[in-house]
């Protein structure tokens, strides 16, 4: 977390942190040395609860801010230092900027139960035309923050997405079915096949998937191609790809969440630094990566989900 304040306050950005936990004074001086403010509130509506005070706060003054960034802290970012910076975020020629964008390949399979793609919002960059539009601020002001999961997703996440491509605005996200799929296009021969290899499945059907495609023999490009495919598009690409975001689309996102996704993709970005892979990783973000991924091999339940 402090590198990515440090990170984002040396590029110009006026931080304003908050903590839905008390902070420990070390901590709390730490944080004030680089920030505009630091904010501790109550453990109450998860990170849309945190972006709501702030925003209110502001809201008398929106209409003078060129851009407005909301981060949470369940990534590392920047993790590569010559991968996404935050200046190619804000090149961008889009009104909203997320992460990432989710469903686009399962609303062009049918498969999805909405009609809109998702804007991932642990990471969105409103510009000045969003920030200025009405239903910005609407939106805050009619939030109704919960601490349960599910009804903040609901009505935070999605309804945020809905409410900003109903309104007309430019939204987009850094990481996309559409480039995911770009990206593989690129991928052939032995690069496709390590994709692969480093694939991370939940469902035994995919693994079988992944196992019979290594052991074939002739041409199974498309067949690899397509099963990268199917699993990115019901698991976030960052957990179930995450060498081919990283190495390939120089993504700079490694998701800290502790579902087995996450903790098994993190096994996977732990060899290839060991490997001496990511060179350009930031030192800081990959010995805590290494410290977490090293907790995590000592627990059977991970144990048993890294396929042999």
């Amino acid at each position: 977390m402090f590198a990515t304040v440090g990170y984002l306050a040396s590029a110009g950005y006026g931080v304003i942190a908050v903590s839905n936990a008390p902070l420990g004074d070390v901590d709390r001086e730490r944080l004030k040395a680089v920030t505009v403010d630091v904010v501790e509130r109550p453990n109450f509506g998860y990170d849309f609860g945190a972006y709501q005070e702030v925003i209110l706060s502001l809201q008398d003054r929106i209409e003078h801010i060129e851009a407005l960034l909301l981060m949470n802290d369940s990534v590392w970012f920047p993790f590569l230092q010559d991968g996404v910076s935050i200046r190619a975020v804000e090149e961008l020629p889009l009104d909203v900027v997320a992460a990432q964008i989710f469903g686009e390949r399962l609303l062009a399979t049918g498969r999805s139960p909405r009609s809109y793609p998702i804007l991932g919002s642990y990471f969105l960059l409103f510009r000045k035309p969003a920030l200025a539009h009405p239903v910005f601020l609407d939106f805050w002001r009619a939030y109704r923050m919960s601490s349960n999961k599910d009804k903040t997703v609901r009505r935070g996440e999605r309804e945020l997405s809905r409410r900003l491509q109903d309104a007309g605005l430019a939204c987009g996200g850094l990481l996309s079915d559409r480039q995911f799929e770009e990206t593989l296009r690129s991928l052939s021969g032995e690069r496709l096949r390590q994709a692969v290899e480093e694939l991370v499945c939940l469902s035994s059907a995919a693994e079988r998937s992944r196992s019979d495609l290594l052991c074939a023999t002739g041409d199974v490009g498309e067949q690899m191609r397509a099963l990268l495919l199917d699993v990115s598009a019901t698991k976030n690409v960052l957990g179930s790809s995450p060498l081919v975001c990283l190495e390939v689309m120089r993504a700079g996102f490694i998701k800290k969440n502790n579902d087995m996704l996450y903790r098994l993709a993190r096994q996977r970005i732990a060899d290839a630094l060991e490997q001496g892979r990511l060179a350009d990783a930031n030192p800081i973000m990959a010995r805590e990566l290494l410290e977490r991924a090293a907790l995590d091999r000592g627990k059977p339940e991970l144990a048993a989900a890294v396929p042999a």
